[in-house]
């Protein structure tokens, strides 16, 4: 039967999740730096035929944070903004 509502609720009634789940006490960044260094050399992701192993998509991150940081994107408390500024403006 299909749920249009939770749908996850079919895997735990197959019984195919752990009965506790471990929830990370940590950054997104930490969290991600434990599974490259836990999974390094192994693919992390498959895009169209192309695979970016843990290391690799690591870099990428890393550029990315820095490319943003250069941009002044970053602001002090660390919170990170992306402004779309080639919207038109609305004329009357």
């Amino acid at each position: 039967m299909f749920r249009t509502e939770r749908p996850w609720l079919e895997v735990y009634e197959k019984g195919r999740v752990e009965p506790e789940t471990r929830i990370f006490d940590g950054t997104l960044y930490e969290l991600f730096s434990r599974a490259v260094e836990e999974h390094r050399g192994k693919t992390a992701l498959g895009f169209y035929g192309t695979n970016f192993e843990f290391g690799r998509l690591q870099a990428l991150v890393e550029k990315m944070a820095a490319s943003l940081a250069a941009a002044k994107r970053i602001n002090t408390a660390g919170h990170m903004s992306i402004q779309k500024t080639d919207r038109p403006s609305k004329s009357r």
